[in-house]
């Protein structure tokens, strides 16, 4: 976002006053943003779930949360931060690799919207954690599409080679967990995510239409299904 006469001249301020260094954060070009987003989603059952790891700062995700956002948590402490902040379990996804059991544990405990499922080992240690407390997970697959993003190669998570995701030959073993453990695990959605810092739309389009696929024939197959989890990674140009 530009920088505004108003927001230069509180900076200016605060310089004079602040005998530290300090973060400046505009919560309207936030407001902006939002807007902006929501406008060019146009779809009325799209739900928008910010990053918390992108920022946790408690003002920012009070102000998602007036926007009827939900959040994005990559771990225990994200997870109990935006609960402290006062988002709802159901407004919360929990995300990345190497959830270690006692943050699964947690997350099942609470009901949170959906947690992303990484690979047939997390989905399995998921369906003990299940069954020891006697909560059902609600899930989501988080494929992996072998779709390159066309990023920096060290922010490219939707190729085979990435080892982030569920691979498409892994999903047999999936299906046979999924349809075995009906009360333990509740799929609810499918999710991609293929990189940071993409600022070349047709590799989104590609994944989305891969991902859409693997919905339409899911859901023929007997899943209900009931979103599609397009994950994040937009760059800034």
């Amino acid at each position: 976002m530009p920088m505004t006469p108003k927001i230069r001249s509180t900076i200016f301020k605060l310089l004079k006053t602040q005998a530290t260094p300090f973060y400046f954060y505009d919560l309207e070009s936030v407001n902006l943003r939002l807007r902006h987003l929501k406008k060019g989603l146009k779809l009325k059952r799209t739900a928008i779930h910010y990053a918390v790891k992108a920022n946790a700062n408690p003002e920012i995700l009070k102000l998602i949360k007036k926007n009827n956002c939900g959040v994005d948590v990559v771990s225990i402490g994200e997870l109990l931060h935006a609960l402290k902040v006062g988002f709802k379990a159901e407004q919360i996804i929990f995300s990345g690799v190497g959830k270690t059991k006692s943050e699964l544990a947690h997350a099942i405990q609470k009901k949170i919207k959906q947690i992303n499922v990484e690979s047939p080992q997390e989905l399995e240690r998921i369906l003990l954690i299940s069954k020891e407390i006697g909560r059902a997970a609600n899930i989501g697959l988080r494929i992996n599409p072998n779709i390159n993003a066309k990023t920096h190669p060290y922010i490219t998570t939707g190729i085979r080679k990435n080892k982030f995701g569920i691979n498409i030959s892994d999903l047999a073993k999936i299906k046979k967990l999924l349809i075995e453990n009906p009360e333990h695990l509740k799929l609810k959605g499918l999710s991609v995510h293929i990189g940071s810092q993409i600022t070349a739309l047709n590799a989104f389009a590609e994944a989305f239409k891969f991902v859409i696929a693997l919905y339409k024939k899911m859901r023929n197959e007997g899943f209900l299904i009931d979103r599609i989890d397009i994950g994040g990674g937009l760059g800034i140009d």
